[in-house]
């Protein structure tokens, strides 16, 4: 008789009969991870004054970071049944080297109690360097140990016809940039300010011809208040309008992007061995330039009773140019994608911001800063088309595009099918011979999942052809920009007691929320569902009967909430996986309690305070999954507000004590 294995022992049997299922304690004790980090970082600044206005200043900055992680993936994980199911063991290491270093000359001067005049000019410079080198060692023996391996790296003993891993090196071109700029900032007795600034930048990842870019900006502002029709007002503090202007850069992507670079990534068979080879890393793009953000906007500052209330509002218009996005391109070229210049935004917007300090008593106090904003974003260029379909890419390689950027529309664009609940057993005739249903005629046909059948997800038929496809029935279901947003945080204090809590809410966002969707479909035999699938249509009966009668189906599913689950080849969205991401949170609550000073004197300290903090106290929000506040896939701004595998906000709390002697 074969033993019972342990609760937590590896059943291999269990492993191929139920999908690859393994226990996920083991799985993580399986897998080993540990990662050194070692940094200096360095940075000081000199200034010496050469005339009475005119001072110089230097600024230097050092950070040298090294960093090794070494993994270890044991006989039952998938990376070592890749290897014979034996052991692999990879060392990770990498050094970066940042300098950065500004020399600045400042003239201030006054002249007659009402010209204030500020003159800056200078040049900076910024470089990263780094390289790493990765060792990854397979066939270890199967029961050997993480320590072990790592620190026997030369163990690993290939099988006959198998090669063991080549070490892998990168070094990655430095990355310069040179820059020049220069500020003038003028007020005239406190009541028309204004400060120009021009600023030149010149960067390592364009070509010489397309590296530099002129980034001017500047703002003026009147201060009413200091106008003579304003003498006589009590109830105004001051009032201040302000114009804004400015264009800044963007340069963040790969290095040497417009070069043909190529890496040791190939391999080629000659003589009966597989020989190392150059191949192409990315499509070069020789006609790469800096992306440009122009920023324009006008805002009003109001302070009211002495201060006791104070009004900022602000509103803008952000126009984004040149934007550089990883762009599909033809299959045929041998590659997927392409870094571009490609297309433009623009982002219209409202801010509103209100300090209160609206009880100022001797034993109590209550200070309250509140928040508010919105935004509305638009696509106004995409090139030589009008509109193209990206892929969040949580669905793995096989995945399904499923957002739309169009002109004249918002990024982030959930676009897939309408869901139409399942189909009934009503929707079909039954042909009690063959025990077989065919859909009547007029009810649409979601062909994207074969034969339709009772219990099955339905989709809209969106163009009315009586037959749902990808192409005709897919359409904007959702949109992942919010209405508005804010904060608001409330200080009080009573005697030696102190109590400040901040919240946040965003109203009007959608989430994709694509655990939904994969937890829900029957992808993997014996794979535990989502909750709610409980009450799914089924055709099988108590008695583990399969049931095909009309009536007695029927009445199995009679209280079925949701659809029978279907898997095809690829994973789509449609509505139903579209959820309102809507809340309010407590973000922080600190509560803090303070010595008098009568006794702090007596024990020779200045100051006492003892705290405790909570912070992700509440979340109030309809959103079924950990966290409405969540974006999984962040490497394409074009694909907003996915939650695939997200991992809950924690709840922290902190206790503290403040000394002061």
């Amino acid at each position: 008789m074969a033993a019972t294995p342990e609760v937590d022992d590896f059943d291999e049997n269990l492993y191929i009969s139920s999908g690859n299922l393994v226990n996920p304690v083991l799985m993580t004790e399986a897998e080993y991870r540990k990662a050194y980090t070692k940094a200096i970082n360095l940075s000081g600044y000199a200034t010496y004054t050469i005339l009475k206005n005119l001072t110089f200043k230097t600024t230097i900055g050092i950070d040298n970071n090294d960093a090794q992680t070494n993994a270890f993936w044991s006989k039952i994980t998938s990376t070592a049944r890749n290897y014979a199911q034996q052991p692999v063991a990879s060392i990770f290491q990498q050094s970066a080297v940042t300098i950065n270093n500004s020399n600045a000359l400042q003239y201030s001067k006054k002249f007659e109690n009402k010209h204030d005049l500020n003159v800056i000019v200078g040049q900076e410079i910024y470089q990263n360097v780094s390289k790493s080198t990765t060792i990854e060692t397979r066939y270890f023996p199967t029961d050997i140990s993480a320590e072990q391996a790592l620190a026997n790296m030369g163990l690993g003993s290939p099988p006959t016809g198998a090669q063991q891993a080549r070490p892998i090196s990168n070094e990655i071109p430095a990355n310069r940039l040179f820059s020049l700029f220069g500020r003038v900032s003028y007020s005239y007795n406190d009541k028309y300010l204004a400060t120009v600034s021009l600023r030149s930048d010149r960067s390592s990842k364009f070509k010489y011809a397309n590296g530099a870019l002129v980034f001017p900006s500047g703002t003026v502002a009147w201060r009413f208040t200091k106008e003579g029709f304003m003498k006589d007002n009590k109830f105004l503090t001051d009032g201040k309008l302000r114009l804004g202007y400015g264009v800044a850069g963007n340069n963040r992507i790969g290095d040497l992007l417009y070069q043909q670079l190529y890496g040791v990534t190939g391999e080629y068979a000659l003589n009966h061995s597989v020989l190392p080879g150059y191949a192409p890393i990315a499509l070069a793009n020789e006609d790469l330039k800096w992306e440009s953000n122009i920023s324009q906007n006008i805002g009003l500052d109001l302070s009211f009773l002495n201060n006791r209330f104070q009004l900022s509002v602000d509103a803008y218009k952000n126009s984004g140019k040149n934007l550089l996005l990883a762009v599909a391109i033809p299959p045929t070229s041998g590659y997927s994608s392409q870094i571009k210049n490609l297309g433009s935004t623009t982002n219209k917007g409202i801010e509103v911001q209100l300090n209160a300090y609206i009880i100022q008593k001797k034993d109590f106090t209550w200070n309250s800063n509140f928040n508010i904003s919105t935004n509305k974003n638009t696509v106004t260029n995409l090139g030589t088309v009008s509109q193209l379909t990206r892929n969040s890419g949580w669905q793995g390689s096989d995945g399904t595009d499923d957002y739309l950027v169009k002109v004249g529309e918002p990024v982030g664009l959930m676009y897939g099918f309408v869901t139409d609940g399942y189909y009934k057993v009503d929707d079909f005739t039954f042909n009690a011979t063959t025990n077989t249903y065919t859909i009547k005629p007029g009810i649409p046909v979601n062909s994207v999942y074969g034969v339709p059948q009772p219990g099955m997800l339905k989709w809209k038929d969106i163009d009315g052809d009586g037959l749902v496809t990808a192409d005709k029935d897919r359409t904007v279901i959702s949109n992942a920009n919010p209405k508005f947003m804010g904060g608001w945080n409330n200080q009080f204090s009573y005697r030696n007691f102190d109590l400040s809590v901040f919240m946040n809410w965003v109203v009007g966002n959608d989430i994709y929320n694509a655990n939904k969707i994969e937890m829900t479909d029957g992808a993997f035999p014996s794979l535990n569902m989502l909750e709610f699938m409980k009450d799914r249509w089924t055709n099988i009966n108590d008695q583990g009967q399969v049931v095909t009668d009309p009536t007695a189906l029927a009445a199995l599913n009679a209280n079925a909430k949701i659809w029978s689950p279907v898997r095809v080849q690829r994973y789509w969205l449609h509505s139903w996986a579209v959820e309102d991401g809507s809340f309010l949170r407590i973000n922080n609550l600190t509560l803090g309690y303070s010595l008098p000073s009568d006794l702090l004197k007596k024990i020779k300290l200045s100051r006492f305070r003892a705290y405790a903090t909570v912070n992700n106290l509440a979340t109030l929000t309809s959103y079924t999954g950990y966290d409405p506040e969540v974006n999984t896939r962040r490497s394409d701004p074009l694909t907003q507000g996915v939650d695939f595998a997200g991992y809950p906000r924690a709840k922290t709390w902190v206790f503290g004590v403040n000394l002061t002697f």
